[in-house]
């Protein structure tokens, strides 16, 4: 491959729509179907004839509202067995399912590698590894960028592959701010918000997990999904750079 131009676009980002465009030369992956893919293709226009794969996390309409568009269009959706079921797809709609730690390779390209792992949801959901190899000095395939993508989860107590590159890593809500904005609120907001801990990932736990896995390895960050009500960006980037710079590391922090 002689372009190995590297990015990560955000389309959406947040309750009203998820998607992000990965790129590695030719080579395009998107991650979740949450905005449609005209709005998509608005946005990286004739990128979207490098789309080899799109990946679903999970079933909700945020993530996977337009997962039908993108199929009847040709695109390769990847996704558990259960978002399949709970999405109503039939078996001749080119769905490819995937189950935990295994690898789908695109057929047309052996650059790009996807797999994936469960994480906790009050649904079944995936997050993902997006690996684009080049080849070395000795013409074998080794990993140039690898990129995870977790979202809509509580629970973040694992460790990530060493030779992860980057991160798109959602940071939902900031405890105080969700506690302040419940004063005087009534029992509906009181339930949402329940149900928003028990589902998303905090700005506590966010940032525990950037602390234990930041290595020199990781490029770049993006902090994904933020609440509209309960999230503080310039708040989330700032906490998120204080601790690359007590590292001592040059990992740039994203706001998607």
């Amino acid at each position: 491959m002689t372009d190995n131009q590297f990015s990560i676009t955000v389309i959406g980002s947040g309750s009203s729509g998820n998607c992000y465009y990965v790129k590695y030369g030719t080579n395009g992956v998107l991650l979740d179907a949450g905005i449609s893919y005209k709005d998509t293709l608005k946005k990286i226009k004739s990128e979207m004839l490098n789309v080899d794969m799109l990946c679903v996390t999970h079933s909700h309409g945020d993530h996977a509202k337009y997962v039908k568009e993108y199929l009847q269009r040709g695109i390769k959706c990847i996704m558990s067995a259960d978002t399949k079921y709970e999405l109503g797809l039939k078996d001749d709609y080119g769905v490819l399912t995937i189950n935990s730690c295994e690898c789908i390779v695109d057929r047309r390209c052996l650059e790009s590698r996807i797999y994936c792992f469960p994480i906790k949801h009050d649904v079944p959901n995936l997050a993902y590894y997006i690996c684009f190899t080049k080849l070395n000095s000795l013409k074998q395939l080794e990993i140039d960028k690898k990129v995870l993508y977790i979202t809509d989860t509580y629970d973040v107590s694992f460790d990530i592959e060493k030779d992860t590159t980057h991160l798109i890593l959602e940071c939902n809500y900031d405890e105080a701010i969700m506690h302040a904005n419940e004063v005087g609120k009534n029992g509906y907001l009181l339930k949402l918000n329940e149900r928003i801990r028990r589902a998303h990932l905090s700005l506590d736990k966010c940032m525990d997990f950037l602390n234990r896995n930041l290595t020199d390895n990781i490029e770049e960050v993006w902090l994904c999904h933020l609440s509209s009500q309960n999230s503080d960006a310039e708040l989330f980037k700032s906490k998120a750079e204080q601790i690359v710079a007590k590292k001592g590391l040059s990992t740039k922090i994203y706001i998607a």
